[in-house]
């Protein structure tokens, strides 16, 4: 619970701070599906690469946290958050459009990133742990 919390405040950082970089047009109603598809679609190719680096960023921290947390089983919890944060992922894509590129990578992205913070955990500590 605790690399997903870590991970959605990251996540909430990154997208704070890329609407400061990639404003939406004013006005823009997330109500109405068309305006808002044209809205996320209308964004330049950096804005979605910057969030999948915070995406990836942020998984990497909720498995590190997890990791370090965890007594034994170390690599199951940092699992359990990239596919705790795979599954919000799709569910925000599906709700919200995305170009399909940002889609497919979003969503392989997160288990091998929260693998990642494991992975520095069990170097650091000496621990491979399942």
């Amino acid at each position: 619970i605790a690399g997903c919390f870590a991970a959605v405040v990251t996540i909430g950082l990154g997208e704070m701070m890329l609407s400061k970089l990639y404003p939406l047009p004013q006005g823009v109603n997330f109500n109405d599906n068309e305006a808002a598809r044209q809205a996320i679609l209308g964004m330049p190719a950096s804005s979605f690469i910057l969030m999948l680096a915070a995406y990836a960023l942020a998984s990497f921290f909720g498995g590190l946290i997890a990791s370090l947390i965890s007594k034994n089983q170390k690599k199951r919890v940092a699992i359990a958050v990239g596919v705790t944060l795979t599954v919000f992922g799709a569910y925000n894509v599906w709700l919200i459009p995305h170009p399909i590129w940002f889609t497919i990578i979003n969503l392989l992205l997160f288990l091998p990133s929260a693998l990642g913070g494991y992975r520095v955990v069990a170097k650091v500590t000496g621990s491979t742990r399942a």
